[in-house]
């Protein structure tokens, strides 16, 4: 993980396994997160929007800090204080247009299409700054995705039948294999090491 301070004076949290591009000068301020997910704290200037692409949409600061996190099939976006501007536009040239509230998330999937905006809680969204994994019923697919963020090797599902099980747990993201042998016993489940880089999770 890393803060990065930019050159306007807002802050990013970046992620591990996370990419980020800045283009930032006298008269706007354009961000790109490439890939993971960032925390973004934003230092008020009327004259330059400060905005950040994100798969297929754009997210425009109306106040302070937000958090965006790249998915496999979709990106999140959740406020922490004030609000931000999420706008995408289809392949067909439709676009569409939400305003996200401090308290409030919201995702948009591949195709570019708006989900609602439903309630967040802001420090599940940032536990990850705290060096934790906060998982709410979540498919265990999304969760191994998850957890190679912060292993250094890579965790495979190899049963797409068991990758829909529903996940509830708090982990600790520095003892990512803690959470993969906590996830076997709970779901019953399998690991084989194929070597030191590569684990096959499965029945």
């Amino acid at each position: 993980m890393r803060d990065i301070r930019l050159r306007d004076g807002s802050i990013v949290h970046l992620n591990s396994n996370s990419a980020l591009t800045v283009n930032i000068d006298g008269n706007r301020r354009q961000l790109t997160l490439l890939q993971g997910e960032a925390w973004f704290e934003v230092s008020p200037d009327p004259t330059r929007p400060f905005q950040v692409h994100a798969e297929h949409g754009t997210v425009t600061a109306l106040g302070t800090a937000f958090n965006i996190r790249l998915q496999r099939s979709q990106t999140e976006v959740s406020v922490t204080e004030h609000s931000v501007a999420v706008d995408v536009e289809q392949a067909d040239g439709q676009a569409q247009h939400a305003v996200v509230s401090e308290g409030q998330q919201l995702v948009y999937d591949q195709q570019a299409k708006l989900g609602g905006v439903k309630a967040a809680d802001s420090r599940t969204v940032t536990a990850w700054r705290r060096g934790k994994l906060v998982f709410q019923d979540q498919p265990l697919g999304e969760v191994i995705a998850e957890l190679n963020r912060y292993y250094h090797g890579y965790l495979l599902v190899t049963d797409d039948s068991i990758a829909q099980r529903r996940v509830n747990g708090v982990f600790r993201t520095d003892q990512p294999l803690a959470v993969l042998s906590a996830l076997e016993s709970s779901l019953q489940l399998h690991s084989t090491r194929i070597n030191d880089y590569l684990i096959l999770l499965h029945r």
